[in-house]
């Protein structure tokens, strides 16, 4: 038999929480020197977060004299306590680098804890309300973090509420991990689901996260008060994935039962910001957010190997467009070669200089590699592609990625382009496309030695900045 805890008790319990929190928040700051506020054998340093079952802290653990994430969870029942011990015991023995560690668990008076692995950076929706990420960086993000859920899985575990909260990216951009592994799993399987009942929207326009879940990236089933399994996981994954390409869930509904219905009928929230995704990448995600289980993909390593495959025929591709380019710069050559024969021996001499020239650029071009090739060409290609409306192709041709050896040169030329391209995006009112050229910019300007590119480049984000606060109030 379950002993509940009494509403009072639970009640006062998370108020004296609150109240913690509340008064470590205020302790100190960042450039403080005072210690913070003890509790137990932690001195919690800053409120990281607050949910319904508890809140975050970065904090000290002066035991073990390091940092750490400390979760405070303020539990129903005896037995919720006990199921998140066990998941917690399954989660200590998976070891995978895009998990967030599990250090400790224990109690601290009526509360339990759970000290994890602290990682200085940003969660997935803190990310995406900075900036847009391309498709590509957004692929590469979630493949590192579906790594991670896949293991969990391969070890018996499940999530249970997969979110882009719970997508932690590091300050470096090295690291992706999942945190906050089976909590949710635990206190679902402890009694009926709350998913029924209707709830407010938060501050980010989230539903409330209830204890199992977090309404909007439930899976169909879950909503329903079925169990669900590691196939709920995967469709969570692909709502937060779809959210992170349209900035904007896949689904909409104000309860339950209205998600629930729009799932059935499909009715997906298509890319309303003139993004340009690959069908290829929209048709994997949608799969995964298939109303019946059985029609996702099998398993999350199903799902990564096409997006793995994606991934890799993109890659290639500028591989190929530097072939293209070589194979159109022979076709310009010999069709001047070919106008210039034809034409008044008077004029011959004039051309032969111009055409040997041309011919000996075009030679030698083929001869180089095809890294050599693309550093020349890029510049030129980007900024067609931009005029053309082409904003993903220009930029993905400007990555830095595609040229792993550069001269001063090189980059010279390559920060010329990306300052060409930032400006027409910025003509055609294309701010966060023009930022991130103009990020570009920035980085070959330094490879370049260019100081007043560079210093040109961010004068030239700021005013963007500038603009795009002022707009608001503009319009009023």
């Amino acid at each position: 038999m379950s002993r509940q805890r009494s509403a009072g008790t639970l009640s006062d319990r998370r108020a004296a929480l609150k109240a913690a929190v509340t008064t470590a928040a205020n302790a100190r700051d960042i450039d403080a020197t005072t210690p913070g506020v003890k509790f137990g054998r932690f001195e919690l340093l800053e409120l990281l977060g607050e949910g319904g079952m508890g809140v975050v802290f970065r904090a000290r653990d002066t035991k073990l004299n390091r940092e750490v994430a400390l979760k405070l969870l303020t539990l129903p029942s005896e037995e919720a306590e006990a199921a998140v011990l066990h998941e917690a015991q399954c989660l200590a023995k998976l070891a995978h680098p895009n998990v967030v560690g599990l250090y400790d668990i224990g109690k601290l008076g009526d509360d339990l804890f759970l000290t994890m692995e602290y990682v200085e950076g940003m969660d997935g929706h803190t990310m995406l309300t900075s900036y847009t990420p391309t498709w590509q960086q957004t692929i590469n993000i979630f493949m590192k973090a579906g790594r991670g859920l896949a293991a969990a899985h391969a070890a018996g575990l499940e999530h249970g509420d997969f979110k882009l909260d719970n997508i932690l990216l590091d300050d470096k951009g090295e690291r992706t991990l999942v945190a906050d592994f089976g909590v949710a799993r635990a206190l679902r399987d402890q009694g009926p689901d709350e998913a029924g009942a209707d709830r407010k929207l938060d501050d980010n326009g989230r539903k409330d996260s209830v204890e199992g879940g977090t309404l909007d990236y439930m899976a169909p089933e879950r909503l329903g008060g079925l169990r669900g399994d590691a196939r709920s996981d995967q469709y969570s994954f692909c709502v937060a994935f779809w959210e992170c390409l349209y900035r904007q869930r896949p689904f909409e509904g104000e309860s339950a039962e209205e998600l629930r219905l729009a799932i059935a009928h499909r009715m997906l929230c298509g890319d309303g910001r003139g993004r340009k995704i690959p069908r290829r990448l929209s048709a994997v995600i949608t799969r995964g957010l298939s109303f019946n289980p059985g029609d996702r993909w099998p398993d999350m390593a199903s799902l990564l190997d096409a997006l793995e495959e994606i991934r890799r025929s993109d890659e290639q591709r500028p591989q190929r467009l530097r072939v293209v380019m070589i194979g159109l710069a022979l076709a310009v050559a010999c069709s001047l070669v070919t106008a210039a024969l034809v034409r008044a021996p008077a004029s011959r001499a004039t051309q032969t200089g111009g055409l040997a020239d041309l011919a000996d650029s075009v030679v030698d071009l083929g001869n180089s590699s095809l890294a050599d090739a693309g550093v020349r060409w890029a510049g030129p290609a980007a900024v067609a592609f931009a005029r053309a409306g082409q904003e993903e192709r220009a930029l993905q041709i400007l990555d830095p990625a595609n040229f792993a050896e550069r001269s001063t040169v090189s980059c010279q030329r390559l920060a010329s382009a990306g300052e060409a391209v930032a400006l027409e995006f910025e003509r055609r009112g294309l701010n966060a496309d023009a930022t991130l050229a103009w990020g570009l910019t920035i980085h070959f300007a330094r490879g370049a030695g260019d100081d007043t590119l560079e210093s040109r480049a961010h004068t030239a984000i700021y005013g963007i900045a500038n603009r795009t606060i002022a707009a608001p109030h503009q319009s009023k």
